[in-house]
C-alpha cells in the first residue's frame, strides 16, 4: 500500500502495490509519472 508520505514528492508509482522481501539485496526499479512540470531528482537513500 502506499505510504502516508507519499505527498512529500511529485512522483507517483504507475503500479500504486509492490512489495519487497527484506532480506532482498538486487537492484530494484520503478515506473513513476512526475505529476509536476519541474524536474525531480531522486537521491540514494
Amino acid at each position: 500500500m502506499p505510504r502516508s508520505s507519499i505527498a512529500k514528492t511529485p512522483l507517483r508509482l504507475c503500479n500504486s502495490i509492490g512489495l519487497i522481501d527484506g532480506g532482498y539485496r538486487g537492484e530494484i526499479m520503478a515506473v513513476v509519472d512526475n505529476i509536476k512540470k519541474e524536474s525531480y531528482t531522486v537521491e540514494p537513500g
